[in-house]
Parts: structure tokens; sequence; C-alpha cells
């Protein structure tokens, strides 16, 4: 009987000891899935990484970290561009929480390629190769909804940010989400 305890307490001092290993090796696995990937999925991915830590899910080709910061889901994957659009560089897709119309859904689509809606579940996600990108546009999806901007003014708004941006101009468009959503 001493020796079946014994057993059991070196098995506990085991699992003890590797636990802590063990904690950081999903965000390892991770980083080392994302440093075999194409530019700009890597860059895309270690931002998330840093910013949100270890995903939720990890796959050779695909990141998933669910409700983190004020995203429902937000998804990473691996994709080799084949020209520098916009299409090629959108990386990245977070989602939110947002009942939708079908005439609410057709305006969303008709302000931006990027934006997808999945009326069934009441979701809103806006794909891009970074994170403040997303935020513009689902602020500005978030004002079409409202009507405090039209479809035309909402791009040119978007337009509007990049260039402030690229002119190193903080915008709170782009630093969060600028409305109210439930979770």
């Amino acid at each position: 009987m001493k020796a079946f305890k014994s057993r059991i307490g070196l098995s506990a001092v085991c699992t003890l000891i590797f636990a802590g290993a063990c904690a950081s090796l999903p965000r390892d696995v991770a980083q080392g899935v994302v440093n075999r990937w194409a530019e700009p999925s890597a860059v895309a991915g270690r931002q998330l990484l840093d910013e949100y830590g270890a995903p939720d899910d990890v796959t050779p080709r695909r990141l998933t970290w669910n409700n983190r910061g004020v995203w429902k889901r937000t998804e990473v994957w691996n994709r080799k561009p084949v020209y520098l659009s916009p299409v090629d560089l959108a990386v990245m897709k977070q989602t939110v929480d947002y009942p939708l119309t079908y005439p609410q859904a057709g305006e969303l689509m008709a302000f931006s390629d990027s934006i997808e809606i999945d009326l069934e579940r009441g979701e809103l996600s806006s794909r891009s190769s970074r994170e403040d990108i997303n935020y513009l546009t689902m602020n500005l999806a978030d004002e079409i909804i409202r009507g405090d901007r039209s479809v035309a003014q909402a791009q040119m708004e978007f337009v509007r940010q990049l260039r402030l941006a690229a002119a190193g101009k903080e915008s709170p468009y782009m630093t969060g989400l600028l409305f109210r959503q439930e979770r």
C-alpha cells in the first residue's frame, strides 16, 4: 500500500512541475505556426499573439481567439499574397455581436467589401490586415446603421481616416469601438 501512495505522490509532483512548462505550450505552438507563415499573415499573427496571448484554437493555417478585448472572435490565417491588393492583404477577421435586418445588411455590403454579415448568428465581421482598420470599418458601419452617415459619407471618411493615420495622427475611430455592444 505504501508503494501505491508514493506513486500517487510522485505523479502529483510531476504534474505540478510540468504544469508550468505546459502553460506556455499553446503560445509556443502558435508562435511556431506563425513563424512558417508568409507576410503579412506572420506580421498580423505576431501582433495578435502579443496583444491577446495564446489563441483558443491553433491549426497550421489559422489561429483563433474567442472573447478577447472587444471582439467576440478574432481569426488570422496564412495567406500568401498574389498581388498587394486589400483583398490579398486581408488576413485577419474580427467579429462582434451586432444583429442586423436585411436592409441594414444591404447598406453595409454597399459600404465595404471587407464587411461580413451573419444574419442568423447576429454577427458583424471586418476583414483586413490590421486591427486598427477593423476598428475603423466597424465604427463607420455602426454610424451607417444609426443613420449618422450615408454609405458615401462613410466611404469618404474611411479614406480620410487612413490618410490621417498615414500622417501619424491618431483617431478614436482606429483605436477602439465607439459603440456599445452586448455580450
